[in-house]
């Protein structure tokens, strides 16, 4: 998959914005709170319609403007040229998704249409906070490959908001014989919806883990053993249907808990990825630098795996990831990447390129290709580097270095 246009009308900081895009690598540099990241924001918006930074569509959009328009060109790797569009306009609190021009009616219609993998500061919420960030990842993952999925945990949700209700009310009063009744036939639905979304979590939580381990060791040669495991409500099958019988048990036999907390206190809602380096816990034993390489793992095991279900490449987005690496790791990252098209923020271009390279293309020089011939080794497998200034909304292009340049 390649992206090849992306038009932004009143978003963020832009005012209107219409972006091209080559194979390889595209780098945007700039000082903070220029507009580097909104960029890629925008990007990651057409995987999911929803920002990795808020849930709300009001902040998406330019001051003194009533909504906001995103739109993306872009070449499956099947070589069909296809269009995305999303727009909010915040007078009639209303959200349109289009795709080749056609009107999706459900956000579930969207998902798996365009594939985007992004890593950014907020990432390390999935390994430093509590469960809801690493089943939001999860889940998200599983979504863009499995529209099924994305609407089976939608059927779930409704159905756990409908058992709620009803566990609160009979908080609240006194509960008859057709009112259990009425709870036995919520508990069958959540305990099937509920069935399936945890099998299929079970499923890619262990295909994380294996590309995840496989990463990290690749990224930070420490040899440090990372291993994840889908901790669920204390089921002990992993096919569907054991699941399923096992969840309904738990649920009968929890209910009287329920009621007097008026909610249901065990299934998908509640779940967690463990996640450890060498047998420990990360959130509480693993440095700031360690939950950062397994983070950048976690997102390059994404890759992978959606690579590999849907048969297209993901366009890989890098939010201001190189500031926090060494030069090995920096340098290990971009071996692990070759073959993608990537997208990349820095505010320092010595965080990328060779201090020669980083000044002249500072400098604006022509000869870029020529200023540092040894660099070509570490670029080569990458392709082309486009670069891009980033100021106060607005982008400029700024050159290209590649292998057949510095050749």
């Amino acid at each position: 998959m390649r992206l090849r246009e992306l038009d932004l009308t009143s978003y963020r900081n832009y005012e209107r914005e219409t972006l091209t895009f080559a194979d390889g690598v595209t780098l945007f540099y700039g000082q903070n709170a220029q507009g580097k990241t909104n960029i890629l924001e925008a990007i990651f918006l057409c995987t999911c319609a929803r920002s990795h930074r808020t849930g709300r569509d009001t902040e998406l959009i330019k001051a003194g403007h009533d909504g906001y328009r995103v739109g993306i060109d872009y070449e499956t790797d099947r070589s069909e040229s296809e269009s995305l569009s999303l727009a909010y306009d915040q007078t009639q609190a209303r959200r349109t998704i289009e795709h080749n021009g056609i009107r999706l009616q459900r956000v579930a219609d969207l998902m798996g249409l365009f594939h985007a993998v992004i890593f950014a500061p907020e990432d390390l919420a999935i390994v430093k906070d509590g469960p809801s960030e690493r089943r939001r990842f999860l889940d998200l993952l599983i979504s863009q490959q499995k529209p099924r999925y994305f609407r089976e945990l939608s059927v779930y949700l409704h159905i756990l908001n409908q058992r709620n209700k009803l566990l609160k009310r009979f908080r609240e009063e006194d509960s008859g014989q057709n009112d259990m009744l009425q709870l036995d036939i919520w508990d069958e639905q959540l305990a099937k919806s509920g069935a399936y979304v945890m099998a299929t979590r079970q499923f890619y939580a262990a295909q994380l883990e294996k590309k995840a381990a496989a990463a990290l060791a690749h990224i930070t040669g420490d040899g440090e053993t990372l291993s994840l495991k889908y901790k669920s409500f204390g089921a002990k099958s992993e096919d569907e249907a054991s699941i399923e019988t096992e969840y309904l048990q738990r649920l009968h036999h929890g209910r009287r808990d329920d009621i007097l907390r008026g909610s249901t206190s065990a299934g998908p809602h509640r779940d967690d990825l463990e996640i450890r380096l060498d047998g420990f816990d990360v959130r509480a034993y693993a440095s700031q630098g360690q939950q950062r390489s397994i983070t950048l793992a976690l997102r390059i095991a994404e890759l992978r795996i959606l690579h590999e279900e849907t048969g297209e490449a993901p366009i890989l987005l890098l939010d201001d990831v190189m500031s926090e690496l060494d030069v090995t790791r920096r340098t290990n990252l971009l071996t692990a990447i070759q073959g993608y098209q990537v997208l990349v923020t820095c505010t320092d271009l010595h965080q990328v390129f060779s201090p020669e390279l980083a000044t002249a293309i500072y400098e604006e020089r022509s000869d870029l290709g020529r200023i540092n011939p040894a660099e070509s080794d570490r670029l080569s497998n990458l392709g082309t580097i486009n670069f891009y200034k980033v100021a106060n909304g607005s982008v400029s292009y700024r050159g290209s270095v590649n292998k057949t340049e510095n050749d």
